[in-house]
Parts: C-alpha cells; structure tokens; sequence
C-alpha cells in the first residue's frame, strides 16, 4: 500500500492502475488522474488521486460523453429536460442509460469540464459560484452534511477557475479539499447548486472514498427513480 504522503511517479501510477505510462499521462494531462507536472516535465500523483481515477476506471464501462450530451444526461436523472439536445439525440441516450450502472453514468459525464483543485480558500471564495459536491450534498439525501468549510463549485458563465482563484485566494494543488469547475454548461442557468445527479456525480469522483461511495449511491438511487418514471 502507498502511503498517503509521498508522492508517486507516473511509473509507479501505470503499475498501480495496470496501464502503460504513455497512457497514465494522458490521464494526468487530461485531469482525469489528478497529478502535478515538474519543471523537468515528470509528474507526481498521489494515492488518494489514483484511488479516485482507479474507481471510474475499473467499474465503470463505455465511453465518455461529449459535453452536451452529459450534461443531457444529469439532467434527465436530475427530473429536467434537457431542452438543448435534439429530440433524437436525447431518444438516443435514454436508450443507453437503461443498461447504465451508476458507475458507467460517472464514467460517461466524467469529460464534461475541466476541474482545478486547491488547497487553500480565502473568504467569500464561494460567492459567485454555482455549488455543487460536498458543499450542498444534503440536497442528496444520503447522510452526509454540508461541507461548509469547502469550495467546491461551478464558475460563472463567462468566468473562468483561473481568475476566480486568483480573486479569492486559491491556492492550486492538485489533491486539496477545494475544487473548481469550468462552466461547460450549454445552457444559461441562475441556480444556487446544480441539480442533484450533477452533486452525486461530482461527490462520486471526490479523493474521499466515503463521500464516493455516497455519490455512487445517490447516482443509483435516480437511477432507478428515473426508469420508474419512463
């Protein structure tokens, strides 16, 4: 077992993961496995990051979405229509969802936005954005609180995690408690928090395997409440 201390090689990741070290890159490039990239271009990872990509890697199955098409998705199990799809494309992935296990919707919706972690929030560095994760998952109805000590929310539309950071003191680092995501969203929309199946699916890649492990039951539970009202 790692220790949750040290860092590891992007050598060490792809024998954990079971992968080729091209291919653990590209996950760290693409932000799939959370990791930092050294002035000599070698990167570091830690366990809690690989855990957290091993869980969308090894369960789940299929491919992911493009952005439209998963937030489409989140907010069909959400109980929203997602108006912005057109009606064949939606017929489509309702089609696919009825095979779906919670872990193959997280591995689908898991390329809809870049998300930058944080170490360090200043004050107020929630205002402005859109909540989501463990900031909001009462809203899930799975026993866990409000993270009220923790940022973890969507940009303004027209923003981007990079100047809200900057504004609120954040502090990047790829395994902090704080997670900022890019608005991908094709749609406008003024809500506090997103919808529940976008909470449960961000809370289900969180580096905190209880708070996976709530996310992924919340994911089943609209699951099966969504094929019962088709």
């Amino acid at each position: 077992m790692f220790s949750e201390h040290r860092e590891l090689s992007a050598i060490e990741a792809a024998a954990f993961l079971h992968v080729s070290q091209g291919h653990v890159t590209q996950l760290m490039r693409s932000g799939t496995l959370a990791a930092r990239q050294l002035p000599s271009g070698d990167w570091l990872t830690s366990d809690a990051a690989l855990r957290a990509c091993e869980a969308i890697m090894r369960r789940g199955h299929g491919r992911t979405l493009a952005p439209s098409s998963a937030w489409g998705v989140l907010w069909e199990l959400s109980g929203v229509h997602p108006h912005w799809l057109s009606s064949s494309t939606l017929s489509r992935l309702r089609a696919q969802m009825v095979d779906w296990q919670p872990e193959d919707i997280v591995r689908a919706v898991s390329h809809r936005t870049p998300e930058t972690r944080y170490r360090s929030a200043g004050a107020g560095a929630s205002s402005g954005l859109t909540l989501t994760g463990r900031p909001v998952a009462r809203a899930l109805n799975v026993g866990l609180q409000n993270g009220n000590t923790i940022v973890s929310g969507y940009v303004a539309e027209g923003d981007s995690a990079e100047q809200h950071a900057r504004r609120a003191g954040m502090i990047p680092a790829y395994d902090g408690k704080h997670t900022l995501y890019e608005w991908t969203l094709p749609i406008s929309y003024s809500a506090p928090r997103m919808p529940v199946a976008v909470i449960a699916a961000d809370l289900a890649r969180s580096h905190d395997p209880a708070e996976r492990a709530r996310g992924i039951h919340a994911l089943r539970r609209l699951k099966h409440e969504w094929a019962l009202s088709r």
